[in-house]
């Protein structure tokens, strides 16, 4: 009803001023003929009927001239303005507010931050002496908001998520803009809390999830909207047109009828599906509290190699926010670097050793390695694992060590047997211990017997040896066992016995054998697997808690570790999921020819006649023209950002059905990697990823290994 008599007086208006237009120009036309009339039959008469008339004549022009503009402005319902400080005050911030206290109207506003509202123009910011307590403009801004509210006026402001990108903007505008915005929300909650405010919840702020093109305002006076004003002035920031004529052009639209259905239509499709800013924030906190509760699901890690939970989701995200914002990845976290092929243990579970001297082409030189080095580091690498074969069989393995240590944190992996068959001597263990942030020694038995059953050599004590010196010099160092068919009945009481041999606790890795190509009778039976879980939960050793749980949480699945695909159960569950294998993003393995694989597995590094590894071959680090490996680290960047890798990291696993359900090393790693990705995903609209990364930034270290 009240929108219908506002239209039907609008219209009495209209047609008034018609009528005495149409009035005013009549009494013109009389005036002008009787001004005729006295030139030609002059007299008396005429002369007072003459001045009598040019009286009313004046006096219609000045009354036209003024109705006439009225009734062109009111007719006159859409405005153009090409610069914002051109436009009549009561179209400005201040003055819509002003008009909408006076008339107890609805002000809906849509903008990117809100801020010439809230704070006020933004070039202010750039004064260096600018003080948020010292500025009046955004004091007043207040004011008007408060005086308004207090009038029993309803203002809504519908502002765009800070997080989300704008194609146009570089990282500096996007720092610019949400800076804005959190200006105007601490502006916009001491509004709310201020004690002069008498209808706080007639001021609301609510979050778009889409981008902002334009701002918009709607002014609406008893459910009519009085005015609509359409901002184009927020895509105009470039220098030229900040500048220029053309400053912040804007539309306005008074008393909007059917034709402008599309504009206003308009407005509702942007404000749908905003959510109120306490609910955002709500919900940002709890994405934030379920992404922090992964994190402290998955506590298992290595220390020597640090590779907690916390430190891999962190450099996760930093890699995925770089994919996200060129398609370029930043350096891989670790580099595993095969020094040589050489080996001295002859494994049952292991063939590599019989890729040396296999092909004519020679493994890299220490120059060449030391080339290597630089490049990774050049790049920003900043970890590194020498392992082979047996990285003791070089020569030159000690100078290696130390060239990678000065630009590098370094871990090795090692029998602790060099190609003699001798444990390392004391100045050996000195030099590694000086160059190695730590030492994994792989030790499979503590019974001479199946020591050589499984290694194929008789040098237990000679391993023993090489782990007794490390301790002595200082190294940090663990054991690696690898759990198969002749040896699980040791995994029980293996830190025990070891205790009792070294005189020192040090930390035991535990892994499971898989397929080689090779026999299969290393694989240990479903029997054996029983009894180990039963004697594993009896023990009081903290080290067993690992192999635990992974066998009764479905890591290392009970059901295929006969088979020899420890995982497999795993990886099926991954593949239902969709799962990705993030820890590509993380890693590489180069090998002795200088010629880069995405991991370990794909490399198939226990098998001397491998299938897999020529499908995963990224690259070669070695010059095409001298065949050797040169100091460019383009080489090695133009490999890690390669269109095959790329193609990895985004497959679904398994990667290779074969390879990936032997991968004991990544696959934990994995699960709470693609958890995250999920809830990154799920929370797009609070960016996630840097939420992560202001939780995380305290507890979280570059340096690790993978």
């Amino acid at each position: 009803m009240n929108s219908e008599r506002d239209s039907n007086q609008t219209s009495l208006k209209e047609w008034i001023n018609i009528a005495t237009i149409i009035a005013s120009l009549l009494s013109l036309f009389v005036a002008i003929t009787t001004l005729f009339y006295s030139f030609n039959y002059g007299d008396a008469v005429s002369v007072i009927t003459v001045s009598v008339f040019m009286s009313v004549a004046v006096f219609a022009c000045m009354f036209l001239s003024w109705k006439g503009i009225t009734l062109i402005r009111s007719l006159i319902r859409v405005r153009f303005y090409l610069n914002w400080n051109n436009v009549p005050l009561r179209f400005r911030v201040m003055g819509t507010l002003s008009v909408c206290s006076k008339e107890h109207g609805k002000l809906d506003i849509l903008a990117r931050t809100g801020f010439r509202w809230f704070v006020g123009e933004e070039h202010k910011l750039a004064n260096e002496k600018y003080r948020i307590e010292d500025d009046d403009e955004r004091k007043r801004l207040q004011r008007l908001i408060i005086q308004a509210i207090n009038s029993d006026a309803k203002i809504n402001f519908f502002l765009q998520n800070p997080f989300i990108k704008i194609p146009q903007f570089t990282a500096e505008q996007e720092e610019k803009l949400k800076i804005h915005f959190e200006m105007t929300v601490e502006s916009y909650n001491e509004i709310k809390n201020s004690p002069l405010i008498n209808h706080p919840n007639n001021l609301s702020l609510f979050i778009v999830d889409k981008l902002i093109d334009h701002s918009i305002v709607r002014f609406s006076v008893r459910e009519k909207i009085n005015h609509f004003i359409y901002d184009l002035g927020i895509s105009f920031k470039t220098i030229e047109t900040r500048t220029g004529l053309v400053n912040k052009p804007f539309i306005v639209v008074l008393n909007p009828k059917e034709d402008m259905k599309d504009i206003l239509e308009e407005f509702n499709y942007e404000i749908d599906g905003a959510v109120p800013w306490d609910k955002f924030n709500q919900n940002k906190i709890r994405a934030i509290k379920e992404t922090k509760e992964i994190i402290g699901n998955y506590r298992h890690f290595s220390e020597q190699r640090q590779d907690k939970s916390v430190n891999i989701i962190h450099a996760f995200v930093k890699q995925s926010l770089a994919l996200d914002r060129d398609n370029s990845l930043q350096p891989p976290v670790c580099v595993q670097l095969l020094v040589t092929n050489q080996c001295s243990n002859f494994c049952k579970m292991c063939t590599h050793h019989r890729l040396y001297n296999k092909t004519e082409e020679p493994e890299m030189t220490k120059v060449e390695i030391e080339c290597l080095l630089e490049q990774i580091t050049k790049v920003g690498v900043k970890t590194v694992i020498f392992s082979g074969g047996e990285p003791l069989c070089r020569s030159d393995i000690f100078e290696l060590l130390a060239f990678a240590k000065k630009s590098l944190s370094v871990g090795l992996l090692t029998t602790g047997i060099n190609a003699k068959g001798e444990s390392i001597s004391k100045n050996d263990a000195h030099r590694i211990a000086s160059s190695c942030d730590w030492v994994q020694v792989s030790l499979d038995s503590l019974n001479e017997d199946t020591y050589e059953k499984i290694r194929g050599t008789k040098t237990l004590k000679s391993a023993i040896t090489s782990i007794k010196r490390l301790i002595e010099v200082g190294a940090h160092i663990e054991v690696s066992m690898t759990l198969q068919r002749d040896n699980i009945e040791e995994a029980s009481t293996f830190q025990t016995n070891l205790v009792n041999d070294l005189g020192a606790t040090i930390p035991i890795r535990f892994k499971f054998v898989h397929k080689s190509d090779k026999d299969n009778d290393f694989l240990p039976t479903d029997l054996q697997l029983t009894k180990l879980i039963n004697s594993l939960r009896e023990s009081n050793n903290n080290n067993n808690g690992y192999l635990v749980d992974m066998l009764t949480n479905g890591f290392f699945d009970k059901q295929y570790l006969p088979l020899g695909e420890p995982v497999k159960g795993k990886i099926e569950y991954f593949k239902r999921q969709g799962f990705k294998c993030h820890a590509l993003k993380l890693i590489c393995k180069i090998d002795p020819f200088g010629t880069v694989y995405p991991c370990c597995f794909l490399f198939d590094d226990n098998s001397s006649d491998s299938t897999i590894r020529n499908l995963y071959n990224l690259g070669s680090l070695r010059d095409s023209s001298s065949k050797r490996v040169v100091k460019s680290d383009a080489i090695f960047q133009n490999i890690w950002n390669s269109d095959k890798r790329k193609v990895l990291m985004n497959q679904t696993l398994p990667i290779h059905e074969k390879a990936c359900v032997c991968c004991t090393r990544h696959t934990y790693q994995n699960e709470y990697l693609n958890l995250i990705d999920n809830e990154i995903k799920k929370n797009k609209m609070f960016d996630l990823m840097n939420a992560i990364l202001a939780e995380t930034k305290n507890q979280a270290q570059d340096i690790f290994w993978m």
